[in-house]
């Protein structure tokens, strides 16, 4: 059986958690720019004062949210083989393509963050994370697929090369609503990735 103490802090642990998927809820619906204390506290059924608790200001909301975006997108990329580099490399743009709308949303939460990452150094921080994590998931990936490490040329252009397109197909999926163009740029793109190591093997 849990102590008080333990008790109190699960439940801390719990309205905190609360607090944060209301904050993202309110960023997915709304945009970024509509966050409150206001609406925060309403859709968390909490009061102000617990909410301060938890968080020092706005921001502190901000960075959370930040980073519970940064532990859904982790999880999404566990666990998956592809047959070769263009099939991999496509898959992570379908992904970004067909993603729901919900999705999309949030994407335009995280170029939020990423604007704000110009002017806060813990948002750049929490940018810089992100984006090592990707890289270092997509060497892995490509390594897998070749069945040899990749030479240091190659560290050090193909993932970067791949995140900073993912980053752009990112943005069009949010401004054009027919993206079946974007799909067959994509496969052309995902296809010449795929050549870059045919001509090396």
């Amino acid at each position: 059986m849990k102590s008080n103490a333990d008790q109190r802090k699960e439940r801390g642990k719990q309205t905190r958690q609360r607090i944060i998927d209301a904050a993202l809820a309110i960023m997915i619906e709304d945009g970024p720019k509509c966050l409150t204390a206001g609406l925060i506290t309403k859709r968390a059924e909490v009061s102000k004062a617990i909410l301060f608790h938890h968080f020092n200001d706005l921001e502190d909301v901000s960075i959370a949210v930040f980073e519970e975006i940064f532990e859904r997108f982790s999880v999404s990329m566990e666990g998956s083989r592809h047959k070769s580099v263009s099939d991999f490399v496509m898959q992570m743009g379908l992904g970004v393509i067909n993603a729901p709308f919900s999705h999309r949303k949030i994407s335009a939460a995280f170029l939020y963050f990423y604007e704000r990452s110009a002017h806060n150094e813990v948002f750049r921080k929490l940018q810089v994370r992100t984006m090592e994590l990707l890289l270092e998931h997509i060497r892995k990936n490509l390594e897998s697929i070749l069945n040899r490490p990749l030479s240091k040329d190659e560290v050090e252009v193909v993932p970067l090369l791949i995140t900073m397109c993912l980053e752009g197909l990112g943005k069009f999926c949010i401004i054009f609503k027919d993206r079946s163009h974007l799909e067959a740029a994509w496969r052309k793109f995902s296809n010449g990735i795929n050549e870059l190591f045919e001509r090396k093997n």
